[in-house]
């Protein structure tokens, strides 16, 4: 028979090793706030990127695009788009499959169906199904 024995100092080094694991949560995706948008912008050939449509593109040209700033503000059952630079701001009607984690709404004749992926720090990245767009959501702190 083996038996094994921690002393306390290996007790408690295991532990601590535990609790830097990253743990990301499987409950259910809280979006209520003010969350500050990023727009991934993919290189789609040798002179063209693209970036997801609800993205507020300020300048393009052949060789750089600049974006603008996106927020999102949520409330239980509905959404406000802001646009800065070009002063628009729209709330829209939203579904949240919590099960799925899968955000949809329609914005501008567009129907948006967002995958909610969730990262260790608790922001979210929103991978679009039909186009694979990706936008990345950071919780505006209250101050």
């Amino acid at each position: 028979m083996f038996a094994t024995r921690l002393t306390a100092g290996a007790y408690f080094l295991s532990l601590f090793a535990m609790s830097a694991i990253p743990r990301i949560s499987l409950a259910q995706v809280d979006l209520a706030g003010k969350w500050n948008v990023d727009c991934a912008v993919e290189k789609i050939s040798e002179d063209a990127v693209t970036v997801c449509d609800i993205c507020p593109k300020v300048a393009s040209t052949k060789s750089a695009l600049s974006i603008g700033d996106l927020n999102f503000v949520f409330t239980k059952d509905s959404m406000t788009i802001s646009k800065e630079q070009e002063n628009k701001k729209s709330t829209v009607k939203y579904t949240l499959l919590e099960q799925l984690q899968i955000l949809i709404f329609n914005y501008e004749g567009t129907a948006y169906k967002f995958r909610i992926l969730t990262t260790e720090t608790n922001e979210f990245i929103l991978k679009e199904e039909t186009s694979g767009c990706i936008l990345e959501m950071k919780k505006v702190l209250k101050k």
